[in-house]
């Protein structure tokens, strides 16, 4: 069976069928007031609720 699911699956590849990529999503905070933007990028609930893991970063 697992033979048969990769020969499918190459053949899939092969005519363009399917395709494979790597998805990277940033959600970027900015304000003209930094201490607003940190305050925003510090809440992680809407992060959170998608199912999205966060890492603050300064610049």
């Amino acid at each position: 069976m697992k033979e048969e699911d990769a020969a499918a699956a190459q053949i899939a590849l092969d005519t363009d069928e399917v395709s494979l990529g790597l998805y990277t999503s940033n959600i970027m905070v900015w304000d003209t007031d930094l201490k607003k933007a940190h305050r925003s990028s510090r809440s992680q609930k809407t992060g959170s609720e998608c199912w999205f893991c966060s890492k603050g970063r300064d610049l």
